[in-house]
């Protein structure tokens, strides 16, 4: 990430300042972040280019990463992206499979506690939208 925006400040001072976007560049480096933690994601490991990203949609890379329940990573895409609209889908996904996972255990209260955790989160973080 230093990097990148080593990379970016040193490049700004070549084209002119009405050609460089720097909205485009800030999404591009959030993109390939996103890109590098699902190469490295312990559950959902996948190589693609950037070009594949754009042509598969973020949309079904994050509906691939439910397949696979990866939920973090899913909400690091969501956050880095700016697709705000699909945090419910991952939480509403996360508790069906913490409900039907769940192990002998856990007591029912000790669930309930867990999915009310999540959805005080899950609120708060459709507050800041």
């Amino acid at each position: 990430m230093k990097y990148l925006l080593r990379t970016a400040s040193f490049a700004k001072t070549f084209p002119e300042a009405s050609t460089f976007d720097s909205n485009e560049y800030v999404e591009k480096v959030k993109t390939l972040v996103v890109l590098t933690k699902l190469r490295n994601s312990s559950q959902c490991a996948r190589a693609i280019t950037f070009k594949q990203f754009d042509k598969f949609k973020a949309k079904n890379v994050l509906k691939l990463m439910l397949r696979f329940r990866d939920y973090h990573l899913a909400t690091v895409m969501i956050e880095q992206l700016n697709m705000k609209q699909y945090i419910s889908m991952v939480y509403d996904d996360w508790c069906q499979c913490l409900i039907r996972h769940a192990s002998p255990q856990i007591s029912e209260s000790e669930l309930q506690r867990m999915l009310e955790d999540k959805f005080n989160k899950l609120k708060i973080k459709i507050a800041e939208e």
